[in-house]
């Protein structure tokens, strides 16, 4: 039996990246770098996380494109990445960024296609309820006339009060 004490590490010491696609705009992006890895980033500059968007060439070879290059707090983990383009090709890659502006790359994450916009002809279609409420009325309106029924009502507030019994008890001598 493990003893209640035993708990999962925070951190595996490994080198890793991985995402998760939150939509078809944005990506949530993790890594771990191990404590060597840290220091060498301490010591070497600053850490950096670079977003690339990816497209197949001519030579069915990658191309690689810079989009967003963001430097977050130290020892952070994961990252949100928004605003991308539903249905396209991206890869993440953890970095430090040398005291001469250089970036050295760390670990560089598998590529990702988030998910294209719902299409509109799959989408489910909405209730029509105004539509079907203003015919229904015009459909009375045309059977009350055709009928020859008059539904003009006009009561005075004296008569409705006395003769609805949800207004019994209601003191007509102070209202009136």
């Amino acid at each position: 039996m493990i003893a209640c004490e035993e708990s999962l590490p925070q951190l595996y010491d490994r080198n890793i990246i991985g995402f998760f696609c939150q939509g078809p705009r944005k990506v949530f992006v993790y890594w771990e770098l191990s404590l060597s890895r840290w220091e060498t980033v301490t010591r070497a500059g600053e850490a950096f996380i670079r977003l690339y968007s990816v497209r197949e060439n001519q030579n069915s070879d990658y191309d690689y494109d810079l989009v967003s290059e963001i430097k977050p707090l130290p020892f952070t983990m994961n990252w949100y990445f928004d605003d991308l383009e539903p249905g396209s090709l991206y890869c993440f890659e953890i970095g430090v960024k040398l005291t001469d502006g250089i970036f050295f790359p760390l670990i560089k994450s598998d590529k990702i296609v988030t998910p294209p916009m719902p299409r509109s002809d799959t989408a489910p279609k909405q209730k029509a309820v105004p539509d079907q409420l203003a015919r229904a009325f015009d459909l009375y309106q045309t059977v009350k006339k055709a009928a020859g029924v008059k539904m003009d009502i006009n009561l005075e507030l004296m008569d409705v009060v006395q003769t609805m019994p949800f207004y019994m008890g209601y003191d007509t001598q102070s209202a009136g």
